[in-house]
């Protein structure tokens, strides 16, 4: 049996998904500020959909098979998460701050980089939303775009484009309550999207221009990058359980048979089909083959 001691230098992470939660516990490498995964642990949940808590009870317990999972694994306890979120219910956009230098040096200081950032997202919302991101594009000096590190250069206008990422204050604090239930403490939560580009889109890619598709159970996050930042990001309501229900309503068979069927046999592209051998799988009557693996 493994004795779990508690570690300073861990850092834990809970995504809340299409009908999963998902808990990696890590230690952070400050040289290279990364942070090396130790272990982690993803459990089913019928309490959330979408990335929205649609159970509490449900939903904390989950969580909190979860992380225990994930900590058994590691060998180590926490007791705060980075929690990821998604779904729907968030909602981007892009804006434009403004800052005028009136020192007479005109040098920017980090003070002035967060007066412009501040303007920028200092926008009218209707009081079911918040903020979650706030993400600088380019900074521009006296009209001079593309700057990406404007502290200690001199300018009399300062100006950030930025992307604004916000979310519904009802389903977020949900989502704080269901793991405030399942013993956890929140650091901060961070958009799932932003996350994964961080460590998925490489710098070249972020300047040449790609698009980042993160395709979830019930939902797709899509983010668009280009000149080094992103520039649009959108959670749409569709994911991979509509295939399988579709794959259950055509062959006629039951959600967890068309599930395995879709893990096991599916492909992107019928040219990446090796062969036309028959699929191990009966209807929902349990007798009537399903399909071969070549759609008719």
């Amino acid at each position: 049996m493994i004795k779990r001691q508690p570690k300073q230098d861990l850092v834990a992470g809970l995504d809340v998904g299409s009908g999963r939660i998902t808990c990696l516990i890590g230690t952070p490498d400050a040289a290279t500020g990364s942070v090396k995964v130790l272990g982690g642990a993803s459990v089913a949940c019928r309490g959330v959909k979408g990335g929205v808590v649609i159970n509490i009870l449900e939903a904390a317990a989950a969580a909190t098979r979860a992380v225990e999972e994930a900590e058994a694994a590691v060998g180590a306890t926490v007791s705060q998460v980075w929690l990821g979120v998604r779904g729907s219910h968030l909602q981007s956009f892009n804006n434009r701050g403004a800052f005028n230098i009136a020192r007479t040096d005109r040098e920017i200081t980090a003070a002035d980089v967060d007066s412009v950032v501040g303007s920028a997202k200092a926008i009218p919302l209707s009081s079911d939303r918040e903020i979650l991101h706030v993400v600088p594009q380019g900074f521009s000096l006296d009209r001079q775009r593309g700057v990406p590190h404007p502290v200690g250069m001199e300018a009399s206008l300062l100006e950030v484009d930025v992307h604004i990422v916000t979310a519904s204050s009802a389903h977020l604090n949900n989502i704080m309550k269901m793991v405030g239930q399942a013993g956890f403490q929140v650091v901060e939560p961070v958009y799932g999207l932003l996350a994964a580009g961080e460590l998925l889109v490489t710098p070249e890619e972020k300047e040449l221009g790609s698009v980042l598709i993160d395709l979830g159970g019930q939902s797709l996050s899509i983010g668009v990058y280009c000149e080094g930042a992103i520039k649009y990001s959108k959670e749409i309501p569709i994911g991979s359980d509509f295939i399988t229900r579709d794959l259950a309503v055509g062959l006629k068979t039951s959600i967890a048979t068309a599930d395995r069927i879709k893990i096991e046999h599916g492909i992107a592209h019928p040219s990446l089909l090796n062969g036309d051998a028959d699929v191990d799988c009966h209807g929902i009557d349990g007798r009537t083959p399903c399909a071969s693996r070549r759609a008719r």
